[in-house]
């Protein structure tokens, strides 16, 4: 991103009740998938992830909210270029 660019982009807070706020779009492609292995070895837990290929392609899609019902203390980001919203962020307090 150029300087020009980023000395344009502001960051601003959103409220929950903002009606502005967007829906998030998620779409990913993959041809694999996590096999998570859990086991006990003696006095502790051995836990694996191996990456497995699947047997097609396949493509998932969902959409979600910036703002969810089970998250504690949420804050919401978004960076505005020219009056519009062109990224988010989301934090929480653990």
């Amino acid at each position: 991103m150029s300087q020009n660019v980023k000395e344009k982009v502001q960051v601003v807070e959103l409220l929950k009740d903002d009606a502005s706020l967007p829906k998030l779009k998620y779409k990913y492609i993959t041809s694999s998938y996590l096999d998570l292995s859990i086991r006990r070895e003696g006095e502790s837990w051995k836990i694996e992830l191996t990456l497995k290929p699947l047997e097609k392609t396949l493509e998932k899609k969902f959409e979600s909210e910036l703002f969810r019902e089970h998250v504690e203390e949420p804050r919401v980001f978004a960076a505005e270029l020219e009056g519009k919203q062109v990224a988010w962020i989301r934090t929480r307090i653990h």
